[in-house]
């Protein structure tokens, strides 16, 4: 009971959203899921860093870039972050890129 009182109260105080203290069981991940979210975060450093190597600083506006993005999303879940990562040639999924890019970005 004390539990579900302080996910409702601390979702809340952080979102600014009421939630449901009956949910707070119901918002977990299963398994693994953070250690995909923490793989897909570094594989979005890499790929960021490539884009901008390749395309310019920016990629973002560049069909070339658009191309090749929308050649990747067709695969779909179709390959793992390192497995991509490694097909792209942008580098292994080391957590310290991603600790980098958040340190970097406190700088700022």
């Amino acid at each position: 009971e004390e539990a579900s009182r302080d996910y409702a109260e601390t979702m809340k105080t952080y979102t600014g959203l009421q939630h449901q203290a009956e949910s707070w069981m119901a918002d977990l991940s299963d398994g693994f899921d953070s250690a995909d979210y923490l793989r897909g975060w570094i594989f979005e450093c890499l790929l960021r860093e490539y884009l901008s190597r390749r395309f310019g600083k920016a990629w973002f506006r560049s069909r070339s870039a658009a191309g090749f993005l929308k050649e990747i999303w067709e695969t779909g879940q179709l390959y793992q972050a390192g497995e991509l990562s490694r097909d792209l040639g942008i580098g292994n999924l080391e957590p310290q890129v991603l600790a980098d890019e958040l340190l970097g970005g406190l700088q700022n």
